[in-house]
């Protein structure tokens, strides 16, 4: 294997590569194969929810049952996450708290913010008006990849936490 450095093939192994180089490879002993060296896809580490809290920081009540969350008219969500990694923490996160319809999101979508502090993500949104709403890991992973346009550099994965307003 040799590596193209300045114009000049310098024999190589694949650990000498980085991402871009130009590089080649032996063909049987009769010429060469001319390649560009791409760096292999870094695995997203994915973070489990080990408890969610939720509460109505306007003061109403808020009933669990069966994995979802019955409130009041003028709910305003406030939702608390560990995650399994106490070591994340982000000064500001957007967790997507998405309305649906017939079992189906619709585009209306409400923002719930906050941060994460030693894996605590600690959020707070606006009062809700009726329906029933999730914050779902699928929805929640597409926003965390485009924190801070390089992303948040994990993702999460949980059960659908489900509101009825």
């Amino acid at each position: 294997m040799q590596k193209l450095i300045n114009g000049v093939w310098v024999d190589c192994t694949q650990g000498d590569l980085v991402g871009g180089d130009t590089y080649r490879i032996g063909i049987g002993g009769t010429g060469w194969q001319q390649q560009t060296y791409q760096e292999p896809p870094v695995a997203t580490p994915i973070l489990t929810i080990g408890s969610v809290t939720v509460t109505d920081s306007a003061g109403g009540g808020v009933l669990e049952s069966s994995g979802k969350y019955y409130v009041t008219i003028g709910f305003t969500p406030a939702v608390t996450l560990q995650l399994s990694d106490t070591g994340v923490n982000a000064p500001l996160i957007k967790l997507p708290f998405v309305k649906y319809a017939d079992d189906a999101p619709t585009p209306i979508e409400l923002y719930l913010t906050g941060n994460i502090v030693n894996g605590l993500m600690t959020v707070q949104g606006e009062a809700v008006t009726s329906g029933n709403y999730k914050v779902t890991s699928e929805r929640t992973n597409r926003a965390l990849d485009r924190m801070g346009g390089s992303g948040a550099g994990f993702h999460v994965s949980f059960a659908d936490i489900d509101f009825l307003v």
